[in-house]
């Protein structure tokens, strides 16, 4: 976790020429929410990296292990139940098996299943498929889902699994949502003054507070319309400090 308040006082100094940078904490706590999320969606799969004919950006979950190191507190894996070949979604408000309340997932990362099979307990992978295949793959002759080939279909709040009435549990990994980061204050002498206790940290690892500030000094440079801020910190950003 990357301490807000140290947070703060990199991104102020930084950016605070003859006191432009400054912010009220409310933009503060607006801005550093955006520059997380800009941050960990950069880590999930750069839309921006994306080129025709080679579909495939340069960083991504599936591809790039420094991703994966850099979102495994995000990860969550849950056991979800399925009713009528329908699985909910993590929402933060949905259960698991454990009746714990699951966190909202952003992107999930692997789907499967377990049955036995010869006295032997199996693990198979559930393929998620895209909504033009699924009426094709669930009136195939030919490669219609089994246990071996359970397929899912993705709804906005749950999971449409088949064969539905041989599966009754699917594990669910995914990376769920950062949590809000807030710079929490009291006021003294007129003055905001920095509330240890009830501020929230940015949830992130501490080698990610340069990156995610320099995201964080671009969003001030374009609210201020500081072409020289916004032009430091994008090249900052693009040499990775």
């Amino acid at each position: 976790m990357i301490n807000i308040n140290k947070f703060k006082e990199l991104v102020y100094t930084v950016a605070n020429k003859n006191g432009r940078g400054t912010l009220t904490p409310e933009q503060f706590n607006s801005l550093a929410k955006s520059a997380l999320y800009t941050y960990t969606n950069n880590q999930l799969s750069n839309w921006r990296q994306y080129n025709p004919g080679q579909p495939t950006p340069q960083t991504s979950l599936d591809l790039d292990s420094l991703s994966q190191s850099k979102l495994r507190h995000l990860k969550e894996t849950r056991s979800i139940r399925v009713i009528d070949g329908e699985a909910n979604l993590p929402n933060g408000v949905n259960t698991d098996v454990n009746s714990l309340v699951m966190p909202d997932m952003w992107m999930p990362s692997k789907i499967s299943h377990k049955y036995s099979s010869n006295g032997n307990l199996i693990q198979k992978g559930v393929k998620l498929v895209k909504d033009m295949e699924w009426d094709d793959i669930i009136s195939s002759d030919i490669i219609f889902p089994t246990k071996k080939r359970a397929v899912a279909n993705m709804k906005s709040n749950s999971l449409q699994v088949e064969p539905k009435a041989l599966l009754n549990l699917v594990n669910l990994t995914y990376i769920r949502n950062p949590t809000d980061p807030e710079w929490k204050y009291s006021v003294e002498n007129g003055r905001p003054v920095y509330d240890d206790i009830n501020s929230i940290d940015l949830d992130a690892p501490e080698s990610a507070m340069n990156e995610i500030a320099m995201i964080a000094l671009e969003l001030i440079a374009s609210k201020i319309r500081d072409g020289e801020l916004l032009q430091a910190s994008t090249s900052m950003e693009n040499k990775g400090v």
